[in-house]
């Protein structure tokens, strides 16, 4: 570790002599009579970075150790041959073009060109065409840029032919290659740049610098052994060796990939596109290089190329975001948004027209039964159904949200049609079923208006839906009542009279009728606790023990439970409970009082009493109607409802009156 810390130092501190004493040559002649030694200095810099930048390569792994020895074997070649020009060549005479060393020396570029290109992240083919096509772009403009300033100066003041010409026009034309492909890895890497990335790129940028301004003195016998710009050089192999240093000690590190530059994917083409556009202008009114023009001329084109795509995918994105939309994510159909759009272009087309509103019957207990993923499945799988039903020219089909679906259906649809598009919606299985209640409006007849077509297609499709339930509320009603019966011989007729007594009492009391429903169901249900109680009591011709009373007393929560397990029955279970209960409190089995106790049951318990009392009983005979009557008002305000008591006499006697009309 220590050893790694002295050569570190020893390295830098070599360095800032190199790039001192080059400049220091620059300016001042006081280094020209110590040229040789510095020159054997600056070679011993470049093979000391050299040698540093291929060790650290040699502890990193995959790409990154690839790019890093073809970046030390650049350094390392351009050092060897520096040492070859500088004590073979230069002593021997005129220095030969070509030669060895101009081989040398350009091979520094594809190696440094392979080195940057392994820096570039794997996952590169994951990029966009317009992505892919800036790197291009950026490539083109660069080398255009470097052209236009080198090549032109290089290649007027070449008087070469066949290989010179060609060699001395390789040194541009690889300067140029390498500033592009400098400019084409940031952009391909969405300008991202972390610190070894930065530092390679500004190496490479430097060496550019000095070997371009090196080839352009040398083309006009401007130089005269050194330069200020020779420094790039120095700079390029100082910042190799550091930054792979940097890579050696971030290597087992965890590291985040540093964020794209925000606005690059608009900026770096118009960057781009400029400098394309300024080499031609500038073309225009001074001589430059033809390559620079052709240069810029295709990265302008390649921009071009860039803008199209750029568009399409605009288009593309537009078209998609309009339908998505329009479109239910889950089941692919078209949305309520699709469905008000439509809906309204057939109003304004005026040609007749169907909307159908569906709303799925069991889909609740299904989900709970089997979970959402399995229910979104359902519901995808029923939007298919329907949307095959009303495809080929019938119309179309929408998701609107939940479990409800629409159907547009082109002409006015018959219950028929309506009863076929329904079945779509419909399933069952081991443990469900699934069904759909729906409203259907025509178009133009009923509505005029989108808003009065969905309002009023929901309307109806609710009272259907409604009727769905009533329907199968009374058939879970009549099992109950029919078993109940057959345990009990002689509760049907008492059933029936608690109903019809507690009908006219409630129609004589002014209560809603919805709640009149719901009383004649229960009404119908009171004694349904009576299945719990054994035969002997219920048959027991004599008086019950208080063991026996205390079972009885039992059967309301009984029903009460049998009525919870049967959803379509489970709101008529807090009614039975309550119908033993008595109006001062002291009934069973909660001690409810007063109003506490839900109407309906209070208006069961007086009449369920009062047939009770006019019918005859093992242990009794019955009472007449006016003693039974009398019973009711004794008991008014203790364990009757005296409002429901009144209620009762008024409708007993109403009723008294039309027969003796009748």
């Amino acid at each position: 570790m220590r050893a790694r810390y002295v050569t570190t130092a020893i390295f830098s501190l070599h360095a800032a002599f190199i790039i001192g004493a080059e400049l220091l040559w620059v300016w001042t002649d006081v280094a020209n009579t110590h040229r040789d030694a510095l020159g054997t200095a600056f070679v011993v810099f470049d093979l000391l970075a050299s040698v540093i930048t291929l060790s650290n390569a040699r502890k990193l792994q995959g790409r990154e150790r690839t790019s890093w020895m073809l970046l030390g074997s650049a350094i390392m070649v351009w050092s060897t041959t520096s040492i070859y020009f500088n004590t073979v060549l230069v002593p021997a005479g005129p220095v030969p073009v070509p030669s060895l060393a101009d081989v040398g020396f350009l091979a520094f570029i594809p190696l440094a060109i392979g080195g940057l290109l392994f820096r570039l992240p794997p996952r590169l083919k994951e990029r966009s065409a317009a992505q892919r096509i800036d790197g291009v772009a950026a490539t083109l403009a660069a080398a255009a840029l470097s052209a236009a300033i080198v090549m032109g100066p290089v290649l007027s003041h070449t008087d070469g032919r066949g290989l010179e010409l060609l060699t001395v026009s390789a040194y541009p034309f690889s300067d140029a290659l390498l500033l592009g492909m400098v400019v084409a890895s940031l952009a391909l890497n969405q300008w991202r740049v972390d610190r070894v990335s930065a530092m390679v790129a500004i190496g490479l940028a430097a060496f550019w610098i000095a070997d371009s301004s090196y080839v352009m003195l040398q083309a006009q016998n401007a130089y005269n052994g050194v330069a200020a710009t020779d420094v790039g050089w120095s700079i390029c192999m100082l910042l190799f060796a550091i930054s792979s240093r940097e890579s050696v000690r971030r290597a087992g590190a965890a590291r985040r990939e540093p964020e794209p530059r925000q606005y690059a994917d608009v900026t770096s083409p118009i960057a781009f596109a400029l400098v394309g556009l300024g080499i031609l202008v500038t073309a225009a009114t001074m001589h430059l290089h033809p390559v620079a023009v052709v240069l810029a001329a295709l990265s302008l084109t390649a921009m071009l190329v860039r803008l199209g795509l750029s568009l399409g995918e605009n288009a593309r994105l537009l078209t998609a975001s309009r339908h998505e939309a329009t479109t239910d994510a889950l089941t692919g159909i078209g949305n309520r948004r699709a469905l008000i759009r439509d809906l309204e272009l057939a109003i304004a087309a005026g040609e007749p027209t169907t909307l159908v509103l569906f709303d799925l019957d069991g889909f609740k207990s299904y989900n709970d039964v089997f979970g959402h993923p399995a229910g979104d499945a359902l519901l995808e799988r029923l939007a298919h159904n329907l949307e095959a039903r009303v495809a080929g020219g019938v119309g179309a089909a929408y998701r609107i949200g939940g479990d409800e679906f629409c159907a547009l259906v082109h002409g006015l649809a018959d219950t028929a049609q309506l009863d076929h598009f329904a079945e779509a919606l419909s399933e069952s299985g081991e443990g469900f079923q699934i069904g759909a209640s729906l409203g259907a409006v025509q178009l133009p007849p009923e509505a005029k208006h989108a808003q009065d077509a969905l309002k009023l297609v929901d309307q109806r499709m609710y009272a259907c839906k409604n009727s769905n339930r009533a329907s199968a509320r009374a058939q879970s009603s009549e099992v109950l009542v029919r078993v109940l019966c057959e345990r009990v011989p002689g509760m049907s007729r008492h059933l029936d009279a608690v109903r019809e007594r507690a009908t006219q009492t409630a129609i004589e009391m002014g209560v809603e009728l919805s709640r009149i429903e719901h009383l004649r169901h229960a009404a119908m249900l009171h004694d349904i606790g009576c299945m719990s109680i054994p035969d002997a009591i219920l048959s027991k011709p004599g008086p019950l023990s208080e063991e026996e009373v205390a079972f009885v007393r039992e059967h309301p929560a009984a029903g009460s439970r049998i009525l919870d397990a049967a959803p379509a029955l489970k709101h008529l279970a807090p009614i039975v409970r309550a119908v033993q209960e008595r109006f001062d409190g002291t009934g069973y089995p909660d001690g409810l009082q007063g109003e506490q106790i839900p109407l309906e049951a209070r208006i069961i318990a007086v009449c369920d009493a009062y047939d009770t009392m006019v019918e005859d009983r093992p242990f009794r005979a019955a009472m007449s109607e006016e003693a039974a009557l009398a019973e009711l008002y004794a008991g008014s305000g203790t364990q009757f409802d005296p409002n429901v008591v009144d209620g009762f006499g008024h409708a007993l006697l109403a009723r008294h009156i039309v027969n003796r009309a009748a």
